[in-house]
């Protein structure tokens, strides 16, 4: 099967995945969080704009497709959202247009661009 994703739901996922990576320690995140990560100004190409209502609506959708689910319970005052494609069964090919060679070339990349 393969995913369609909008590109505001790419968006989504694409910084539930990086803040589950980089700040650990704040994360599942908030509604309120996720939109300040969607609409940040640096290191996002292209720059957004989304509502609170926006990321809500999109939240909402990706936990119905369960690409995410939502975190709460004690010690939650709030509801909070994850990314399960860490979880998913997804075949190489489907996930990576490359072939497989995706992280390895980036990788390869990065070692060119620092040297």
């Amino acid at each position: 099967m393969k995913y369609q994703l909008t590109a505001h739901e790419a968006r989504v996922i694409g910084c539930l995945l990086e803040k589950q990576v980089t700040t650990p320690e704040q994360y599942p995140l908030s509604v309120n969080a996720v939109v300040t990560a969607c609409n940040q100004k640096t290191n996002r190409e292209p720059v957004m704009s989304l509502s609170e209502s926006d990321i809500q609506d999109l939240l909402d959708t990706l936990v119905k497709r369960h690409f995410l689910r939502t975190v709460s319970g004690f010690g939650n005052r709030v509801t909070k959202y994850e990314q399960r494609f860490w979880q998913l069964r997804v075949r190489r090919s489907e996930a990576d247009p490359g072939g497989g060679r995706g992280g390895r070339d980036a990788a390869a990349a990065r070692r060119a661009d620092a040297g």
